[in-house]
């Protein structure tokens, strides 16, 4: 299948990086080094793909078009034993399936539209070894990922980002980097996951904090308290934390530190 007969489908968000110096950023933010376990998703033609591989990074890519295997399948024949082409939807993916010694960075370009549950994926099941997540992201949501306490972005996938060591634009990408054009801004994003692994990962630390998002003109105790927990317990998590618990406080208003000891206090009460 030759170029010009290749029609993107929206509903993939197939926007193909074309601009090589912002693949040199790319590449760079992720401080790639020989050895590197690569996790790709929606590599398209294979720009970014190929790039891994020369750096002598081991590189596996989820991609959920087969239409494009006349672009990839080369790669992995070019790269024998450090292209692994997956085919199949990233957010669906057995990644317990990959080899056991790990992965070491996750680096995309990923469907704007499935960024919230593809980082939810990431973090569920990709972060024993990865330390590093380099991302294209479309800018407005990732402001929402770096929203700060007391502000309306603010939200538990960018908690959970935080506690895992923060995020970072790297810098903004223009719409003509890709083709198509995406409709959007987008940014070059890095985010560290090094700290707090153990609590950050688990299902309970993210049903806590979507809890007490449920209703965000409600207040935390009030959001906690329907979704079952004790209020008595949550007042004192609240007040061991340095928070008035008889202050009318919402969930956007706690920092990511105070959070980590509501979830350890809670953890240990019930």
């Amino acid at each position: 299948m030759s170029p010009e007969f290749f029609v993107p489908k929206p509903k993939w968000g197939q926007n193909f990086l074309v601009d090589r110096n912002v693949l040199s950023d790319i590449l760079d933010v992720a401080e790639l080094t020989s050895g590197c376990s690569v996790l790709e998703v929606g590599p398209g033609k294979g720009i970014l793909t190929e790039a891994i591989a020369e750096r002598c990074c081991r590189v596996f890519s989820i991609e959920i078009d087969r239409r494009l295997e006349p672009w990839l399948a080369p790669l992995e024949e070019r790269f024998p034993g450090q292209v692994s082409l997956l085919w199949g939807d990233a957010q669906t993916w057995d990644y317990a399936s990959l080899p056991s010694e790990g992965l070491t960075r996750i680096v995309a370009n990923i469907p704007y539209s499935i960024t919230t549950p593809l980082l939810w994926t990431f973090i569920s099941h990709c972060l024993k070894t990865v330390r590093r997540i380099v991302l294209l992201l479309e800018e407005e949501a990732m402001e929402r990922l770096l929203a700060q306490p007391k502000t309306k972005g603010r939200g538990p996938l960018g908690i959970v980002l935080g506690a895992l060591g923060g995020g970072r634009i790297v810098r903004r990408v223009d719409r003509r980097s890709f083709r198509p054009a995406p409709h959007t801004d987008s940014v070059l994003a890095m985010f560290n996951t090094t700290e707090n692994l153990e609590t950050a990962t688990r299902p309970a630390f993210r049903t806590l904090l979507e809890d007490a998002f449920r209703h965000r003109r409600k207040t935390l105790l009030w959001n906690l308290r329907s979704a079952g927990y004790q209020c008595d317990i949550v007042g004192e998590a609240l007040t061991r934390s340095g928070l008035n618990p008889k202050q009318k406080i919402r969930a956007e208003e706690v920092s990511t530190e105070n959070w980590l000891r509501i979830f350890s206090y809670l953890q240990a009460r019930t």
